[in-house]
């Protein structure tokens, strides 16, 4: 009886968490955690718009956020995020995130982004805009010093293009790629792994002997 009783407390908690997750706000301001509107709270609501002066931590955006240091959300970034240093959200996010410092998405992402540095763990769909620039699938527009993505489908601008496969074309200084069949690598240094490699050995009345070492792709 006891056990039965235990499981369906922690069946009523755990349904009392949901629902709490699932709440909308209008608006919230906060100073600094845990001081704002919503108060400990903040973790479990949504809200239309938010305000954080130093650091606030939510459960995610349907409108506009903006922050004088770190904005930080635990559910979905629907809209325009703005934050002095960090936008950190462990969801989705979708729309324009602007940050000084690091802009950080864990799932899904699908818009623009620009900061100093751009990070999805997840897939992203869109464009980043940075001095380094990480997704794990990307398919868009990559500008940046260090460009990074797993697999990469559309264009990367910047001094240092990483891809482990490349469709689309990359423009840099250095481009390195595992694999590129759909690909167009334009650098001065391009290294595919599965790509072309060709040596040449020619001569004539002025050099008697030329070496020529050829990288990258066939086109």
């Amino acid at each position: 009886m006891k056990k039965y009783l235990i499981v369906l407390i922690c069946a009523m908690i755990l349904h009392v968490n949901v629902e709490a997750k699932d709440r909308n706000s209008k608006a919230q301001v906060t100073f600094v955690y845990p001081l704002g509107s919503n108060g400990e709270n903040s973790i479990d609501y949504s809200n239309n718009l938010s305000f954080n002066m130093l650091f606030g931590m939510n459960g995610g955006v349907e409108g506009f956020e903006l922050g004088g240091i770190m904005n930080y959300n635990e559910g979905s970034v629907n809209g325009l995020q703005i934050a002095g240093v960090t936008n950190f959200n462990t969801a989705y996010s979708n729309g324009l995130l602007i940050s000084g410092v690091l802009n950080y998405v864990e799932k899904e992402s699908n818009g623009l982004q620009i900061s100093t540095v751009n990070m999805n763990i997840g897939d992203f769909n869109g464009g980043q805009v940075s001095v380094f620039n990480y997704s794990n699938n990307f398919n868009g527009i990559q500008l940046g010093v260090f460009n990074v993505a797993r697999n990469f489908t559309g264009f990367q601008l910047g001094v240092f293009n990483v891809s482990k496969k490349l469709k689309g074309v990359q423009l840099g200084v250095f481009n390195i790629a595992g694999s590129a069949k759909k690909g167009i690598p334009i650098g001065l240094f391009s290294m595919i792994r599965k790509g072309y490699y060709a040596m040449e050995f020619t001569a004539n009345e002025v050099m008697y002997t030329n070496i020529t070492y050829k990288m990258g792709v066939e086109q």
